[in-house]
């Protein structure tokens, strides 16, 4: 029986180099494949509360009342979360990026006339524990995504500002307090998504409360001084939301 040849330098390298060549296909492949599988974590489920602020923002949040009779403006209709906006310092900006014909302190009172049940929601839950659970997942973003698009911190800002409007600065006073003390308490029990949306009303919030200070007595204005102070010292880090 003839005996093959034996073979050649150039095909020992050709057949080393295919050799290496699949295996660093191989073993690419596998790493590709590993890299992306979910890792297996056991995150335990926080105790949650009873009862929770959350279900009952996430109840007040259900019941707003986004379109009372108004004209229409360039961007649609008016709602609940644009008060703070067209409220500073206790006085209305008919001049504003919304073009609203007729605004008037008139509208702002059905508006939140039409949402009482709601804010009065939201009063009760602020002396609640906060927590929400981890969001593994949109659909658990999803879940709560009334408390992003009406949240309560907005709420209770616009009642505050529209108290400022109408010159009762001290309910004002007490009202916007109110509304940074709920920002603060979903920051501690909340995730990073509810820190991105409370932050907008927190900060319309004690912008006004600086300009309250012109309109109220020493002792309101020291009052409110030291409930910023306390609420500040028990804030909530960003890194701790992030872990």
């Amino acid at each position: 029986m003839p005996s093959r040849a034996k073979l050649t330098k150039s095909e020992r390298w050709m057949l080393i180099l295919t050799a290496a060549f699949v295996f660093a296909l191989g073993g690419g492949a596998w790493f590709f494949y590993w890299i992306n599988v979910d890792p297996v974590v056991s995150i335990p489920m926080p105790v949650m509360p009873a009862p929770n602020a959350r279900d009952v923002y996430l109840q007040a949040a259900n019941q707003v009342v986004d379109a009372p009779p108004i004209a229409p403006t360039e961007q649609g209709i008016l709602r609940l979360n644009d008060v703070s906006r067209l409220i500073h310092g206790g006085v209305l900006q008919t001049r504003n990026n919304y073009s609203v014909t007729g605004l008037s302190s008139a509208w702002i009172h059905r508006l939140l006339a039409a949402n009482a049940p709601g804010i009065a929601h939201v009063r009760k839950g602020i002396d609640m524990a906060y927590r929400a659970a981890p969001a593994r997942t949109w659909h658990d973003l999803n879940i709560d995504s009334p408390l992003f698009n009406h949240g309560p911190v907005n709420m209770i800002t616009a009642s505050g500002k529209y108290a400022c409007l109408t010159g009762d600065w001290d309910a004002g006073t007490d009202t916007l307090l109110d509304a940074c003390a709920c920002a603060e308490q979903i920051w501690r029990g909340g995730t990073f998504a509810h820190w991105h949306t409370t932050t907008d009303g927190a900060y319309r919030a004690r912008e006004d409360l600086w300009a309250a200070t012109h309109h109220v007595s020493a002792a309101t204005a020291r009052h409110a001084a030291q409930r910023l102070e306390e609420l500040d010292t028990h804030r909530a880090t960003l890194a701790s939301l992030i872990n």
